[in-house]
């Protein structure tokens, strides 16, 4: 070995040293002689097949020979880089122990010293070492051969290695692999692997271990093995619904446990804690989260069952279904199973909820529609027809037109009377409506159209088509407002037949061509396409700058951006161009306002410091601001504000932000030459800012690169101008639009208003009554009228139409008309005042029905029904009708009138006839008690028995039915669901007017139910809550009739007799000085004006 070792290295060195190709060629010759001479004693370490060439690091020092010699197995060689060992053929890096690396290296200097000594004894050396060689490793001539030590077993323990329960890591330990020794000595046995030893705590993973044998030869073999510790695992126990695991976090290692819970209203089957075990499997199943139970319920009565979405598990939802034919229904709707295993409060039961049905039909007003073109009708009805327990009945109308004749529009009084052969009577009051109805108005989706109309938009009507600007009309020139027969008439516009009109388009409107200008149009590729140009001292205007085309396509026929084309505007020449410039002053404490004025001023110093600025620019300084806020690094950047510069860096720290602008003349009208003075003075503004040359003074401030910004230079323009940079001029708003400070742009007229001069800041209002109707008007003439009070339109503006019965207006130009209150309703259209809104009576003739539309919101046991009424010879009921038909409550009036409570009369009562009454009655379930008012007087409550619960079921209605040859005039009636106290009864009795706080039915809910015609409605109400003739009568012994004055004063008439003359004496005090009296008896009428100054009698 030691030979192979200084014939390897002697080979290298002359690798290295010797520079001559003869030289190396004799060196290599005697090897391969000395090679074969020693072949034939056994050494046969050389043989080619485990041979190696020279190792790289040595190959890299060659300079002539590339042919390469073959060394044998397990030679070693030492290198300037490392040592190397030939293993069956391949160079192994191996290590160099110390003595063996110095005796390399004094071999090495020997064999120097021998090559520059004598070269020739070069091949003495080779010839000696190897015969070295063979005495190590060949059969020598005593016959010893040389024999390396050698492992026998290299054995590593059982893998995988199991972590012990709850660990991560495992001591590992094993036996350390048996060898047999060599003849050169006992081989030294070490552990090359840094993993770990035997009994060693080894972490989770795969390990690989490693021992090398050495002789003192220096010879190595090498043994390995390899093993797994593993930390064992269990999978995650799964998804629970209605529950949670807790495991801990990371993996579930053998030993860890879980916790097992469930969410509330839900118990736990099974283990609460599961333990990951050696096998990696839980010592149980998963348990699982079950729903508690609410107890079975029951069947109440008169239902079927319940149906719940989960049985009586919890949080299952119950609903309970009643026998509804039989009136029943669930209240509340539904249960729910709670976490408490107890059902939610209260648990459905089934309540009798039957709406009911009324059996008398109620009457309503004849309402007719006026013939076509007219506002009068010819209206036509069946006489009522009267029945009599006698079975004799003598029909007859006394007062207004015959069926068949001609109504003028609004309302018209009917009266019919029906007697009996004992001369018992019954009226039959009623009103014939006639509403003139219209057709909207027409547009047929075409703002082109035009109509001229026979009678407006009235029913009949006839309407003329065409088109504006002279556009040719296609489809029917003539339309007719027609109606249908429905029992609310729909009206339509009747086309004759023809097709819809429409006008046909031209591919696009002709613009406008400006004032002082003119539009260069083109029509191709299906549109047109116009730009617009100013005459010379005239200029395109400010909102029109950035509009380069008006395009308009010929399929929808608008201009983009607009058909409006401004005018010209006179031609304004910038004369002067500056820029806006950024500073910022960084580090000091810029909060101080005294701090902020020294910056400022010592800043315009350096600004007017003529030292500084080479560049000859004639610039002066305007507009220097100062303030303290967050500093931003910008960027050399143009062609945007310099605000909106990207920010580069952005500092946390305040700093002082100097903003000015720089402005120069223009000169001869060059913008450039301007310009490019601006960016010169700009640019040494930044060459100063990079030289760190503008300290101003102040302490603790300082500039940084990248402080200093700028943006684009502009023209200095008059306010409200807006600055044109190729052109150099400054244009104004033009005419129909307004500078806008806040939009800092030109923004079009509001309706209402209107410009006709350019460069102004605010519009020109219409005359008053006058307004426009679109935006950008440039003249007066486009103030249209508007709408008179009373009337309206779409726009508020000329033509209009009347505000409808029931609505009124009192603001001139509208575009609605208001509503009046609860209650009350207008005589007559195009109403202009709330007070045109008057209280109304709803007058009924029997034999008829009215009821209400609605009934109770829920059910109900104390109640009051509150009503104003006049009857005179009436026979009739007012009742309350439950859904199941029934009739809890029942009040019959007529000759004998009486209260009845499901069919057991309660109360007799008394009902006046001809004149106003207000009756109230009141129960109250708890007291069992019924209690009647009449003018807000109570009369003694009477006891009931066995009334049900509830009394009124939700759904009641009211109804009031009429026999024949009676009739009924009512101001007001309410059903409350509560029984109200004397002094809210006597609220309501001192006044007709008056109403209850709430109320489920009123009068307005109130409906004819059979005979329509014989309900009317009439206002103003004749309602008299005070009657002068029940106290003190003044008529001596004469009949006494009680009135109500159109100003709302009582007064009282003593009829003399039947003939139209009337004695009128009136006693008035000195401070009386106006009275006017209004009287009516049947078709005469008298009307007395007294202007009386001292006490005084006057008869008529």
């Amino acid at each position: 070995m030691h030979y192979l070792k200084v014939f390897c290295l002697a080979y290298l060195l002359c690798v290295q040293l010797t520079t001559s190709v003869d030289l190396l060629s004799e060196i290599k010759q005697t090897i391969n002689h000395v090679k074969r001479q020693h072949h034939e004693k056994g050494c046969t370490a050389l043989q080619e097949s485990t041979s190696c060439t020279l190792p790289a690091a040595a190959e890299e020092t060659r300079s002539v020979d590339t042919d390469k010699s073959a060394l044998p197995h397990n030679t070693e060689c030492v290198t300037y880089d490392g040592c190397y060992t030939c293993m069956e053929g391949s160079w192994v890096t191996s290590s160099c122990p110390e003595e063996q690396h110095h005796r390399g290296k004094r071999a090495i200097v020997a064999t120097i010293a021998a090559v520059v000594g004598i070269v020739s004894g070069i091949v003495g050396i080779i010839q000696a070492g190897v015969e070295i060689y063979c005495k190590f490793f060949c059969k020598g001539d005593d016959g010893e051969e040389y024999r390396p030590p050698q492992f026998t077993s290299c054995d590593g323990p059982a893998s995988p290695i199991n972590t012990p329960s709850g660990e991560r890591a495992a001591v590992v330990t094993w036996q350390k692999p048996a060898y047999q020794e060599g003849n050169a000595g006992e081989p030294k046995l070490m552990l090359v692997s840094t993993s770990g030893d035997s009994g060693n705590t080894f972490e989770a993973g795969y390990y690989t271990i490693t021992y090398h044998l050495v002789d003192n030869q220096g010879y190595k073999d090498s043994c390995s093995f390899s093993f797994q510790v593993k930390v064992r695992t269990c999978p995650w126990p799964g998804y629970l619904p209605n529950g949670q695991i807790v495991c801990g976090s990371g993996d579930i290692m053998y030993g860890d446990k879980c916790q097992v819970s469930c969410n509330q209203g839900y118990h736990l089957e099974g283990l609460s804690t599961i333990t990951c075990e050696a096998n990696e499997n839980f010592n149980a199943d998963l348990p699982t989260c079950q729903p508690k139970q609410c107890p079975v319920l029951g069947t109440p009565p008169h239902s079927t069952d319940f149906s719940c979405t989960d049985g009586d598990n919890y949080n299952s939802v119950c609903t309970l279904t009643c026998d509804s034919a039989a009136g029943f229904s669930s209240s509340p709707r539904l249960t729910i199973c709670q976490e408490d295993t107890n059902w939610l409060q209260p648990v459905p039961r089934c309540k009798d909820t039957l709406k009911p049905e009324f059996t008398n039909c109620p009457s309503q007003a004849i309402q007719a529609y006026a013939d076509r073109g007219k506002t009068t009708a010819v209206v036509i009805w069946k006489p009522p027809i009267a029945s009599d327990n006698s079975g004799n009945v003598t029909v007859e109308q006394v007062a207004g037109l015959q069926p068949g004749q001609t109504f003028n529009e609004g309302s018209s009084m009917i009266k019919y009377t029906a007697t009996d052969p004992s001369g018992q009577k019954a009226y039959c009051i009623f009103a014939v409506n006639v509403v003139t109805i219209s057709c909207e108005l027409p547009s047929f989706s075409d703002d082109n159209l035009m109509f001229d109309c026979t009678h407006g938009y009235r029913y009949g009507s006839q309407c003329t088509v065409s088109c504006k600007a002279g556009l040719p009309l296609n489809g029917t020139n003539t339309i007719v407002c027609e109606k249908d027969n429905s029992l609310s008439p729909v009206t339509y516009w009747d086309l004759g037949g023809g097709i819809p009109p429409y006008c046909i388009k031209r591919p696009c409107a002709v613009l406008t061509a400006p004032k002082h200008g003119a539009l260069s149009c083109d029509n191709n590729m299906g549109g047109s396409f116009c730009t617009m140009s100013c005459e010379a001292n005239w200029d395109i205007p400010r909102s029109a700058i950035s509009v380069s085309m008006y395009t308009c396509g010929w399929a929808k026929g608008n201009w983009i951006p607009t058909a409006d084309v401004p005018d010209c505007t006179a031609k304004h020449v910038a004369n002067r161009l500056r820029l806006k410039s950024e500073l910022n002053y960084y580090s000091g404490n810029c909060s101080d306002p005294s701090t902020l004025a020294e910056i400022k001023q010592k800043f315009v110093l350096v600004l007017d410091n003529s030292g500084l600025w080479t560049d000859g620019c004639p610039c002066t300084v305007e507009d220097v601001t100062v303030i303290c806020g967050e500093a931003r690094r910008r960027r050399r950047r143009r062609g945007v504000d310099i605000h909106e510069d990207k920010v580069e860096k952005r500092s946390t720290v305040p700093a002082a932000i100097i903003t000015w602008h720089w402005a120069v003349p223009i000169q001869n009208g060059s913008i450039s030459s301007a310009d490019e003075q601006l960016i010169a003075r700009a640019e040494r503004m930044f060459s100063l800012v990079r030289n760190n040359q503008l300290d101003i003074g102040v302490a603790g401030f300082e500039v940084k690169p990248g402080s200093f910004g700028y943006g684009e230079s502009n023209l200095v323009c008059p306010p409200g101008y807006l600055g044109t940079y190729r052109t150099g001029t400054c244009s104004p708003c033009p005419a129909g639009m307004m500078y806008s400070k806040t939009a800092n742009d030109c923004v079009r007229c509001p309706l209402g208003t209107y410009q006709d001069e350019e460069g102004q800041f605010q519009c020109k209002p219409c005359p008053r009554g006058f307004k426009t109707i679109v935006g950008g008007a440039r003249t007066q003439d486009k103030c249209i009228e508007l709408c008179a009070a009373g009337h309206y339109s779409n726009s508020s503006v000329v033509p209009c139409d009347a505000c409808p019965v029931g609505k009124y207006q009192p603001d001139a130009g509208s575009s609605a008309c208001l509503s009046c209150d609860f209650g009350t309703t207008t005589s007559g259209t195009a109403s202009t005042s709330a007070s045109a809104c008057q209280s109304f009576d709803v007058i009924v003739d029997g034999p008829a029905t009215i009821l209400s539309k609605g009934g109770l919101d829920a059910n109900t046991d104390d109640w009051t029904i509150s009503m104003w009424m006049s009857t005179r010879s009436a026979e009739g009921s007012i009742e309350m009708k439950q859904p199941d038909g029934t009739l809890p409550f029942k009040l019959t009036f007529g000759q004998t009138s009486l209260l009845s409570l499901f069919g057991l009369t309660v109360s007799d009562m008394n009902m006046p006839t001809s004149r106003w009454i207000h009756v109230s009655i009141v129960y109250k379930h708890g007291a069992s008690t019924v209690t009647v008012y009449k003018n807000g007087v109570a009369d003694n409550p009477r006891t009931t028995q066995s009334v049900p619960s509830p009394v009124f079921r939700s759904g009641s209605k009211l109804q009031v039915k009429l026999q024949t040859q009676s009739d009924i005039t009512i101001r007001s009636v309410f059903v409350i669901p509560s029984a109200l106290s004397p002094t809210d009864v006597q609220l309501l009795a001192s006044s007709c007017g008056n109403k209850p706080n709430t109320f489920n039915v009123s009068i307005n809910d109130l409906i004819a139910g059979s005979s329509p015609e014989t309900v009317r409605v009439t206002t103003p109400t004749t309602c008299d809550a005070v009657d002068e003739c029940q106290h003190n009568s003044p008529c001596n012994g004469h009949t006494c009739i009680n009135c109500q004055v159109a100003t709302g004063v009582n007064v009282r008439t003593d009829i003399l007799g039947q003939t139209a003359r009337f004695l009128l004496i009136i006693v008035l005090t000195t401070n009386v000085n106006t009275e006017r009296v209004l009287l009516d008896k049947t078709t005469t009428h008298a009307v007395v004006m007294l202007d009386l100054r001292d006490t005084s009698v006057m008869k008529l």
